[in-house]
């Protein structure tokens, strides 16, 4: 079997600006297995896909030359690899390769030492952005239209569920720190179905706080089940914006909860505007869509702003 080997990025960013050129390559190669090097905290990212991925999680602080050539020699499975590919733009990554006995190598390289450690390879010395860099990586492969990449396209705001099903999916969900603008949110909707990302115990502790005018469920699992309320819900609250980036590839709505001192990052390949819900210690301040901004008065205008979108959208359809 023709056997791909892909070491991803660090940054969580790039690593979800992978998507495209992932789909590109299961696409370009339907047969081939395809497997993926991530930092741990990044497996999920990949699990989200709608590919057939074999993922493989590293912690951090095993990232080392004397770690991955001996985690190369005990992964029979993927051991001698037919195409290895390093988005990292580390030294660390290209040796990899030589680790796996890849056939073929592909990567990035900063100077001419690591330059001859791959096949063939994309200059990054010059800082070329990591959306371009993909780009010429994948010119780099003898694709008929090149190898361009095709984006990820902007979410359809549409109702998927009579009634509505939220999903509430926060590192932080308690009734205590900056929770109760999430818990004021949850207790401005009527009548819907309210689904929380959390254990059976912190439920228990949540639905003290909640005012039980819809109705509420609870979960906590794997990516899988992730995944399937991704999928199947009308809208997704986070405060993890690559959670937002996971449902624009899945088709769902999401609004990212930001901190109004945390940055917000972009991602070319994604596309169309994310609404964003900007905060503070004390109360949601502002919604953000691309250049429109609404500040935020009362917590129930957030509710509208959702309603008057899927109305619109189904009012279009």
């Amino acid at each position: 079997m023709h056997k791909i080997l892909i070491f991803t990025p660090f940054s969580d960013m790039k690593a979800l600006a992978t998507y495209p050129m992932l789909q590109k390559l299961r696409h370009e190669f339907p047969e081939s297995e395809i497997n993926l090097l991530c930092l741990a905290e990044q497996g999920d990212f990949f699990k989200f896909l709608d590919i057939n991925l074999k993922v493989y999680e590293i912690p951090l602080d095993d990232y080392k030359l004397a770690f991955m050539h001996k985690f190369a020699a005990n992964l029979h499975d993927v051991f001698n690899i037919n195409m290895y590919i390093d988005l990292s733009g580390e030294f660390l990554g290209a040796m990899t390769g030589m680790f796996f006995r890849a056939e073929k190598k592909y990567g990035l390289h900063r100077d001419f030492k690591t330059k001859l450690l791959f096949t063939e390879s994309v200059d990054i010395s010059h800082d070329p952005s990591f959306e371009r860099t993909l780009e010429l990586m994948m010119e780099l492969f003898d694709f008929e239209d090149g190898g361009s990449l095709n984006p990820v396209p902007a979410v359809e705001w549409m109702r998927k569920n009579r009634p509505l099903k939220y999903f509430f999916h926060f590192e932080k969900l308690s009734p205590e720190d900056v929770t109760k603008n999430w818990i004021e949110i949850a207790n401005q909707i009527y009548n819907q179905q309210i689904i929380f990302w959390c254990d059976d115990e912190k439920f228990k502790e949540l639905e003290k706080s909640l005012n039980k005018k819809s109705e509420y469920f609870n979960h906590m699992g794997e990516a899988d089940s992730l995944k399937r309320y991704f999928k199947e819900v009308d809208i997704v609250f986070t405060d993890k914006q690559w959670v937002q980036f996971v449902c624009q590839s899945l088709g769902t709505s999401c609004f990212y909860f930001k901190h109004k001192s945390i940055p917000s990052e972009y991602l070319t390949y994604f596309e169309g505007t994310k609404p964003i819900i900007t905060y503070d210690d004390e109360s949601v301040l502002d919604i953000i869509e691309g250049n429109f901004k609404k500040e935020i008065k009362v917590v129930d205008e957030v509710i509208d702003f959702i309603l008057s979108k899927l109305h619109e959208d189904e009012e279009n359809k």
